[in-house]
């Protein structure tokens, strides 16, 4: 009869193991972590820029209407797709959402209430800090003033007495004018841009704030289709 065989002893991980482990986890955290902390930033950069154009869009279509109805200052709203009114002043910018229009001042609510009103699904807004995603105030008794959250580099201005949409400054301002191209396109007047490109820019930034296209996403996809064209230029043999 065989005698049973001893049961091999278990072999456990070495305090020399645990502490290599312990430091590649640790390095990989290093590297890894700031990168994902990175993208949470552009990711509402981008969000940010997303926003601020699809209001840009909407000011200039509604301003565009009022100019296609006679530009004149007895014109005191217009109707916008939905069945919306747009209250206008008296050089035909929006101002609120009030039928008898605008008296050249607007506050804090009437910012919130244009926000709704020129936004198709817009982000919550509020008067107040926390009560909304997005912050109204008013500024000088003409200008509007909107915040993503509470943080001041991420918000624009609007001007209702000459129609202008500027970004405040800041780490979104510096990535918008990184990711959406000519630095100048913020805040510059839409009577003093071309009508052909103002209409072209206005479309595009509806169909992001209507689609909820990222900017982030097509700046990957961008550079995505370069690494790939490059890749096929390396493989392809030259022409004989």
């Amino acid at each position: 009869m065989p005698l049973p065989r001893a049961a091999a002893p278990r072999r456990a991980f070495t305090i020399v193991e645990l502490v290599v482990v312990i430091v590649i986890v640790g390095l990989l955290a290093a590297v890894a972590l700031p990168r994902f902390v990175d993208l949470g930033d552009e990711a509402r950069d981008a969000r940010f820029a997303r926003t601020r154009d699809a209001f840009r869009a909407g000011v200039d279509l509604v301003h565009a209407g009022w100019i296609a109805r006679g530009a004149s200052s007895a014109l005191d709203a217009v109707v916008v797709d939905g069945g919306g009114l747009i209250g206008l002043n008296d050089a035909g910018w929006p101002e609120n959402v009030v039928a008898s229009g605008g008296d050249g001042t607007v506050t804090a609510a009437e910012c919130a209430s244009l926000w709704t009103g020129l936004l198709d699904s817009p982000p919550s807004v509020g008067v107040s800090h926390g009560a909304a995603d997005w912050l109204a105030t008013s500024e000088e008794g003409s200008t509007c003033r909107y915040t993503l959250g509470s943080d001041p580099d991420r918000s624009f201005t609007y001007a209702t007495a000459i129609g202008v949409v500027a970004t405040s400054g800041g780490a979104a301002s510096a990535a918008a004018a990184g990711t959406l191209g000519s630095p100048a396109a913020v805040g510059v007047s839409p009577s003093d841009a071309d009508p052909v490109a103002l209409a072209a820019d206005g479309a595009e930034a509806g169909a992001c704030g209507l689609i909820g296209i990222e900017p982030l996403g097509v700046i990957i996809l961008a550079r995505l289709r370069r690494a790939g064209s490059r890749r096929r230029r390396r493989i392809d043999p030259p022409p004989r």
